[in-house]
């Protein structure tokens, strides 16, 4: 007996060294392996976080660039600036030059070149004094960089160079006199230096500290790159460090960016691991396991209430969503019966303000305005869809209420954004709904809202309540859509063309395609219409380059019977902004065998509104390939003078809009279209009249310059087969219209 008591003391003993075996063992494992995962889960986090702090940065350096070359821009558009590169004045300078943008924007120097090349002006602004030596330096720098600008014949550009020990942040603009000539007459310079001021006032807004390094150090440095970046990191010890590269003005490497960082990550990761493995310690394995599965469920329910926050709120304004908006609006209809009016707001002009000014900018205008509309008290619910520039507004007002509503968010969003010294200006389209009047199913409100929206930016209103029309509308709509498919499949369209007459020289000096669409029920569809939907729908592009291809084969149909007029063809906004656009249209013209002289492509100011990069780079492209191309509707967008200078426009077309208000009780009809007259000679670019259907516009349009007229007047869009026939006849045609 005693001899088994001691067995059994024995075992126990040895299933008791066993489990404490066990569990110091597990307890060991688990600490390591975990401390491995927190530490890898940390550093990668922190990695995310330097990176997007290195993007902040430089979108900071890209904010000083728009800056910079803002000023630049605007002092070589300056008309005085012009007259002094022809004649040196110092009472110029002193009258004019504007020493208080120099202050607000701490730039360093301003010098003035002419079309020599030859510096004739040099202002030293608010930065650090500087030494003859230095000065030297910084003028040999500028004149190198004067003359490599010249060489590549370039208009406008920004970055950074290296001076002695100094960094600068350069931007230069050429000076031209619009008025009077193309040509180049001067360079107006000015530099930022990037010292010790910059970088405080970075290190404040951006809350970073960062250096900037010669190019060397990031060439030599042995570190990891982040992928599709030039981002570099590297891991020491117990930091990351971070760096990217400056780039030149001409797209080449010229600093290096260090980001200092003051964060320890693996002290971060140790404390973490510290308390969550504290409990294995002091309480055993049993604890340690009711503190991980608490530690999971907590972390679990954290998460999950994090997901359903950001799957119901916007993550840049911290507004609810749509689908937050619909939710909550769902559970106010089940409990309140009283009238709400639904308010949707599109922003105008917001992807055009995103694309000049950059992202960044973009989406602190968007904080803005939600801040804006969050001063309307009364305003139930608020929302965002995020990635857009739409907002929901819902009230508990009747109609009237809410038509005086609804013009005060008109006019507080007309006022000016102001973000440091950039003044933005935009405009909205407001739909409306109302309960009960419109429905009571809350789904159904917000999408007639999104329509009336819609109404309202065609129409060219501030806003519009929506009506029971408009369904027999968005039905026909929805049909056409579907028909239209059909007609892109089977090939449905014709293409006709009007004649474009050059009243000086008494001939036809090309014609417009206009494509056309008869339905199956035998109807006309409007092209506006058509081409509006087809827009929607994706299927624009398609119809675009069938009459291209049309376009092509009449015109050497034509060129065979010895009739020689160029055709111009209509393109969409997002058959110009897609991808690889130019090397369709060459692609067409080549496969049709049209020589690209015979083809002009019509273009609206849209596209630059919308994406100015993309669009001049399709049409720079379309020009040197010997495509002419056509502004149309000029004056009815938002007209640049930067553009009209810079792109190869070869006509300026009058919308018909302009023609028809020339006899008309508008005082500004007629000076309105003998200064596009004006501007288009003093361009030396054509002009095409649209839309002339009587004698006395002609005669008006003739005697103030107008060259090419296009209109009724002359003939009607006509088929293939008759237009030749009228091109054949044309002589006696234009006589009869001109006697």
């Amino acid at each position: 007996m005693r001899q088994r008591q001691v067995i059994w003391v024995r075992t126990r003993l040895f299933l008791l060294l066993t489990c404490a075996g066990i569990i110091l063992l597990f307890s060991a494992i688990t600490f390591y392996i975990s401390k491995s995962v927190i530490l890898k889960g940390v550093k990668d986090l922190e990695i995310k976080r330097v990176t997007d702090s290195v993007v902040q940065l430089q979108s900071l350096m890209d904010a000083a660039k728009i800056r910079l070359h803002q000023y630049t821009l605007e002092w070589a558009t300056f008309e005085d600036t012009y007259d002094f590169v022809k004649q040196p004045n110092t009472d110029f300078l002193k009258k004019n030059f504007r020493y208080e943008r120099i202050s607000a924007l701490n730039i360093s120097s301003c010098a003035i070149y002419d079309i020599s090349g030859k510096q004739i002006a040099y202002i030293e602004g608010t930065g650090k004094k500087r030494g003859t030596e230095w000065r030297a330096r910084e003028s040999a720098a500028f004149d190198a960089f004067i003359q490599k600008m010249r060489e590549l014949g370039i208009t406008s550009l920004a970055g950074f160079i290296p001076v002695g020990d100094d960094e600068l942040l350069i931007s230069a603009h050429r000076i031209e006199d619009n008025l009077k000539s193309k040509l180049h007459n001067g360079i107006f310079l000015a530099s930022r230096s990037i010292d010790g001021t910059f970088r405080e006032v970075g290190k404040r807004i951006s809350n970073l500290n960062f250096s900037i390094a010669p190019l060397t150090v990031y060439e030599h440095i042995e570190a990891e790159t982040i992928p599709s970046t030039d981002i570099k990191y590297l891991s020491r010890e117990r930091e990351l460090s971070v760096y990217t590269l400056l780039y030149d003005p001409f797209a080449k490497p010229a600093f290096c960016l260090e980001l200092v960082l003051d964060r320890d990550y693996l002290a971060l990761g140790e404390s973490i691991v510290s308390r969550n493995f504290t409990l294995i310690i002091f309480f055993g394995l049993s604890i340690f396991f009711a503190g991980l599965f608490l530690l999971f469920f907590l972390h679990r329910r954290q998460i999950q209430e994090e997901l359903r926050y950001r799957v119901e709120h916007d993550r840049l304004t911290g507004l609810p969503n749509a689908r937050c908006f619909l939710k909550r609006l769902r559970a106010f209809f089940a409990t309140d019966k009283s009238a709400v009016g639904i308010v949707f707001i599109d922003l105008e002009r917001f992807n055009s303000i995103n694309s000049s000014y950059g992202a960044v900018l973009g989406d602190t205008l968007l904080c803005m305005v939600a801040q804006r509309l969050l001063t309307r008290k009364d305003a139930f619910l608020i929302a965002r869809e995020s990635g857009s520039d739409e907002f929901f507004l819902a009230y508990r007002y009747g109609r009237e209420a809410l038509e005086r509503e609804v013009e005060t968010i008109a006019s507080m969003l007309q006022e000016p954004f102001i973000s440091g010294n950039i003044h933005l200006h935009i405009n909205a389209s407001i739909g409306i709904t109302c309960r009960p009047t419109n429905g009571n199913d809350p789904v159904m409100l917000m999408h007639r809202a999104q329509f009336a929206r819609h109404t309202a930016k065609h129409s060219g209103l501030m806003y519009v309540f929506y009506d029971e029309h408009m369904d027999a509308e968005e039905t026909r709509k929805k049909q056409l859509e579907a028909e239209l498919y059909e007609a892109i499949e089977g090939k449905a369209f014709i293409v006709h063309y009007q004649p474009k007459v050059d009243i000086k020289h008494h001939d036809v000096a090309g014609c417009e395609a206009l494509v056309r669409w008869q339905n199956k029920a035998g109807e006309w569809i409007a092209p506006p219409l058509f081409i509006s939907i087809a827009e929607d729908i994706g299927l624009v592009t398609e119809i675009d380059m069938f009459v291209l291809r049309c376009a092509c084969r009449q015109v050497m149909e034509w060129n065979e019977d010895g009739i020689a007029a160029p055709i111009a063809v209509n393109m969409s906004v997002r058959s110009i902004l897609s991808d690889n656009f130019a090397e369709h249209v060459i692609r067409v013209l080549t496969e049709e065998k049209t020589p690209p002289s015979l083809i002009e492509i019509e273009i609206t100011e849209t596209c630059f509104m919308t994406d100015m990069k993309s669009a001049i780079a399709a049409i720079t492209k379309l020009y040197k390939a010997g495509i002419r191309i056509a502004l149309d509707d000029f004056g009815t967008g938002y007209s640049s003078l930067q553009y009209l200078s810079e792109m190869p426009i070869s006509f300026l077309k009058i919308d018909k809009k302009f023609v028809d208000d020339i006899f008309s009780a508008k005082a500004t009809a007629q000076p309105l279209v003998k200064g596009i007259l004006s501007l288009a000679s003093s361009l030396g670019m054509r002009t095409v009249s649209e839309g002339v259907e009587r004698k006395s516009q002609l005669d008006f349009l003739a005697a103030n310059g107008a060259s090419i007229i296009q209109g009724y007047l002359f003939s009607r869009p006509l088929s293939g087969l008759a237009c030749g026939d009228f091109l054949k006849k044309q002589k006696d045609i234009i006589a009869a219209v001109l006697t």
